[in-house]
């Protein structure tokens, strides 16, 4: 039962939020843009340590990297340029802001050894209007891919233009028809593979929410979805990563002018974005346009981000990493007994500095909190338990924090009223046959002017030792929070007895009659109390407990002190006078003579089987 009790409340605590901690750090930025032109150079495409700018009046690539601009090719008179999965760059030749009509191409090229291949769009994919940037593509487009193109004409929502064996495919290149879009000229299509593993594509028009688009039949369904503090620009970028299906998109945050340089990840429909970094400009770099274009590229361990923001003051070229912090994991004797649980992970914040906190917990008097901050096996104190007594009893907010930086750590506990629990309270245990059970036990009586309970229980003990010739029996608290029968919580003892190797308090002598500090959603360990009758009385809301020994009245023949004469005194006096290690009433043993014969013999046995059976004693 022990056992089941632990389990159950580190599922209770599993339900309240896991943090994790991600951080977006700067790896390089470039400042000096005052030869680029937002006006001509809207899209650009960073991958692979580098950025690639295409000038739409020039029709010419600018490639840079951390050290500035360290070469040209040729590029597009329109505003696209972008990637496909082998690395290869992808621009149109259609002057902007022309139409992609059939007879319209592509050009794919590979960025290093400038091999390039142009590809005519086939009349199967449709009536095209403008479309002024795009998306990436799938797959190899020098060989086998999928490139997708939006449009603003009416009756035609996207083309997808399929490449096999280095060839236009007109049978599999077609004009499917998507919900839930709105069209326009500066909406990039995103290939991806999502979390679940279907093909989706990302729609993205700047004034409008994403969408995202699933196969249905030869057409796709589009979800409507938002995210947290997204500005407004021309650029998104999906990706899977840590078991997450992520989109890195243009940070708006509270209190910033749109169309700026902030930039964050986060999950779809999320209320906080992962990391965040605010925008480092004033002023829109080219008016409403929202120019700020991001890529991303995918490792095991991190993720490569890549920022365009173009602008005569202010533009830059930055690389940032998208990594996962450790996890940083309170543990001590009021969160689960030092089980490290990721409900009690920390929470980074702007200091630096990670915090947990635990709202309005139930503590008793003079409760001494021992606790440490551990990560992938590491301690901190790394030598001793941090410590915070706390005086009064009462509910707290608990608040941890921990220093990365120094390796400290603290605790700040503040009191917010006093305990008042109004049952039902259960005892629960190898006592009264009710059994170690997660929603019943012998129920306690609650006197209501003090809110006081009590029960008396016998323990006939169960040995811990065959030869140490005590027995004990276990028992534990629990209160009943709501109609909910799963939903309970224990009351468990803290600090007094001898612990024993199991982890269970011994009820000693000298505790007896005493009051005994309680917990309340403690770990629960159980009390031993030896052999016999016992009054328990709990003060629920100074979290107090006193154990009293009853001396029962004496009956004759209740040799096993149920209250009962039966045919199980039978069987208990018979081990008696066998010699057998039992727990029984000696006084009601000796039941042969009214009073006693101060012996306990065969004669007895024959005297308790006549009362059984005829219901009188011989005399």
């Amino acid at each position: 039962m022990k056992k089941l009790l632990l389990l159950a409340a580190m599922a209770a605590l599993a339900l309240g939020l896991q943090a994790e901690n991600y951080k977006i750090e700067k790896v390089w930025s470039y400042t000096d843009l005052s030869s680029i032109t937002p006006a001509n150079c809207r899209q650009g495409l960073g991958m692979n340590g580098k950025f690639y700018i295409n000038d739409r009046v020039e029709s010419t690539i600018y490639i840079y990297d951390e050290t500035g601009r360290i070469g040209t090719m040729t590029g597009s008179p329109n505003m696209t340029i972008t990637r496909d999965e082998a690395g290869n760059i992808i621009y149109s030749n259609v002057a902007f802001p022309g139409n992609w009509n059939t007879g319209a191409s592509i050009t794919v090229v590979n960025p290093e050894t400038r091999d390039s291949k142009v590809y005519t769009i086939p009349e199967e994919c449709g009536s095209l209007g403008r479309c002024d940037v795009l998306g990436t593509a799938k797959g190899d487009m020098m060989t086998d891919g999928e490139l997708y193109i939006t449009t603003n004409t009416s009756g035609t929502t996207i083309a997808k233009l399929v490449i096999t064996d280095g060839e236009v495919n007109t049978d599999e290149s077609y004009a499917p028809q998507c919900s839930n879009v709105t069209t326009s000229t500066t909406t990039p299509i995103y290939p991806y593979v999502d979390l679940n593993g279907n093909d989706a594509l990302l729609y993205y028009t700047r004034t409008h929410n994403p969408v995202k688009l699933l196969p249905d039949g030869d057409n796709y369904a589009g979800t409507v979805f938002g995210l947290p503090f997204k500005g407004t620009d021309m650029s998104m970028f999906p990706f899977v990563w840590d078991g997450k299906e992520l989109f890195l998109y243009n940070y708006k945050g509270t209190g910033y002018a749109d169309y700026l340089d902030g930039l964050a990840v986060a999950e779809a429909g999320a209320s906080q974005p992962l990391d965040f970094v605010p925008a480092t400009v004033t002023t829109s770099a080219h008016g409403t346009l929202g120019i700020n274009w991001l890529w991303a590229e995918v490792e095991q361990d991190y993720v490569t981000l890549y920022q365009y923001y173009p602008g005569e003051t202010g533009g830059h070229l930055s690389v940032y990493r998208l990594v996962k912090l450790p996890d940083y994991t309170v543990a001590g004797n009021i969160l689960n007994n030092w089980e490290i649980n990721p409900a009690n992970n920390m929470t980074l914040g702007e200091d630096g500095k990670y915090t947990l906190t635990v709202d309005s917990v139930a503590i008793a008097a003079n409760y001494l909190i021992e606790y440490k901050v551990t990560s992938d096996g590491t301690w901190w104190p790394a030598d001793f338990n941090a410590e915070y007594l706390i005086n009064d009893a009462g509910y707290y907010k608990l608040v941890f924090t921990f220093d990365p930086t120094t390796g400290n750590v603290s605790l700040e506990a503040t009191w917010l009223g006093n305990l008042h629990y109004e049952g039902p309270v259960y005892v629960m245990g190898e006592v009264n046959g009710n059994g170690w059970q997660t929603n019943v036990g012998e129920e306690m009586t609650r006197d209501s002017n003090n809110n006081i309970y009590t029960l008396t229980i016998t323990t006939e003990g169960k040995n811990i030792d065959p030869n140490d010739g005590i027995g004990y029996n276990y028992f534990s608290f629990t209160k009943m929070l709501s109609e909910y029968e799963n939903d309970w919580s224990t009351i468990a003892p803290y600090r007094f007895g001898a612990v024993t190797e199991g982890g269970d308090f011994l009820v000693t002598d000298d505790q007896l009659n005493k009051e005994l500090s309680l917990e309340m959603n403690g770990d629960p360990h159980a009390f031993k109390i030896p052999a016999g009758q016992w009054k328990l009385t709990v003060d629920v809301d100074n979290m107090k407990l006193i154990i009293e020994k009853v001396v029962p009245a004496f009956i004759r023949g209740d040799v096993n002190m149920d209250g009962e004469v039966d045919i199980n005194d039978v069987t208990r006096l018979i081990d008696v006078v066998l010699g057998k290690d039992v727990v029984y009433d000696p006084l009601a043993a000796d039941c042969n003579v009214e009073g006693g014969d101060d012996s306990t013999d065969i004669n007895d046995v024959t005297a308790l089987i006549n009362r059984v059976l005829s219901g009188s004693w011989p005399n």
